[in-house]
Parts: C-alpha cells; sequence; structure tokens
C-alpha cells in the first residue's frame, strides 16, 4: 500500500469548503484543518504509487480552494 502526506494551502475563505470536499476525494482516508504554515494535511493511501499520484494530481489539486500543496511520499512505515 502506497501512502503519501499531503500539505495543503487554501484560498482566503476556502478552508472549510475545500476540507469536506478533500474528505469526499477517493483514497483520501483523513483529512484535518492544522496551524502553521499550510491550512489542511490530507492523508492519501492507495494500492499502488500511482493510484496516490493520480489522487494527488487529479483530484486534490483541482479541489475548489486549493491553492497549493507539498507532497510527502512516505518510504517506510
Amino acid at each position: 500500500m502506497a501512502k503519501a502526506y499531503i500539505m495543503i494551502n487554501c484560498d482566503k475563505g476556502f478552508g472549510e469548503e475545500t476540507l469536506k470536499e478533500l474528505r469526499r476525494v477517493k483514497h483520501v482516508t483523513a483529512a484535518d484543518v492544522v496551524y502553521g504554515v499550510y491550512d489542511i494535511v490530507a492523508v492519501v493511501q492507495a494500492p499502488t504509487m500511482s493510484a496516490v499520484e493520480e489522487t494527488i494530481i487529479n483530484k486534490i489539486r483541482k479541489v475548489k480552494g486549493v491553492s497549493s500543496t507539498l507532497t510527502m511520499l512516505v518510504a517506510k512505515t
């Protein structure tokens, strides 16, 4: 199973709406609002690394309100 942590910045005023939409994305197993440099942290788990990449590039980055992301691929659990 492949896994990644996605640090997300949101456009002003979109935090809650973006969080709800992220939680509906297939392979997103968790999404939480955080304090600090980023607004939301999401966890993506999928059977393959290509499925993780597909989720990040074609789904998470297209969610309304997402202005930028930083992806940390899990190397070892």
